[in-house]
């Protein structure tokens, strides 16, 4: 198979390159190989540092967008920041403008950054309930500008080396009623999302829920 493999690159390399380099012998012959060596290094080069900067700029765009969320703020402050980049480069390095150009920041982009962050963060506090040992439930209720009550949900579990993580699971909208028997529904709702095993932390909201 190898030499079936070899001799079709020969056939190949006398029918596409053979008369334009086998007039070279020699010392032109071996000039001529590591001109082309670096040739295709020098080419290489220029991918992998394109590469690189197109993975420094994604990168960039999911440091802001995750400080834009920390933040509180709204989507559109990406494209904000973009333009205060853009001019600061003017100012200082005009050879990188293009490099902070490149830094997608826009509405739709911030968002979907977010998004992706979000997800990253839910999967890792998915892989972590799952080394629980034993967690606690504690809920908050609030109202948000629009006069709807929100249902915040934390857990805190300890894992078999006593490493205990307290997080923010989720704000869940109460659109309907607030009763006992919604809340219980919403928290079932997303301990099962999240993973918990919520057969025997739950006894005692069943109680509840079950009341008028």
């Amino acid at each position: 198979m190898l030499a079936t493999s070899s001799c079709g690159k020969r056939v190949q390399y006398q029918t596409t390159r053979g008369e334009k380099y086998d007039k070279y012998s020699g010392r032109l012959r071996t000039q001529k190989v590591n001109e082309l060596e670096a040739a295709l290094k020098k080419q290489q080069s220029v991918f992998i540092q394109s590469r690189e900067t197109h993975d420094g700029t994604v990168k960039a765009s999911y440091v802001i967008a995750n400080k834009i969320a920390a933040a509180s703020k709204p989507y559109s402050e990406g494209e904000f920041i973009k333009a205060c980049m853009l001019m600061t480069a003017e100012l200082v390095g005009p050879e990188k403008r293009q490099a902070f150009g490149n830094i997608s920041l826009s509405r739709n982009t911030v968002a979907e950054r977010i998004g992706d962050l979000a997800g990253d963060l839910n999967s890792q506090l998915k892989d972590k309930v799952k080394s629980f040992t034993a967690f606690s439930i504690a809920i908050d209720e609030s109202t948000d500008v629009t006069d709807v009550a929100q249902l915040g949900i934390f857990i805190c579990g300890v894992d078999a080396s006593l490493t205990v993580t307290k997080e923010f699971v989720e704000m869940v909208p109460m659109t309907n009623t607030t009763s006992a028997n919604n809340v219980f529904s919403s928290l079932v709702e997303a301990l099962d999302t999240l993973g918990a095993d919520t057969m025997d932390t739950l006894s005692a909201w069943q109680q509840m829920a079950h009341r008028p």
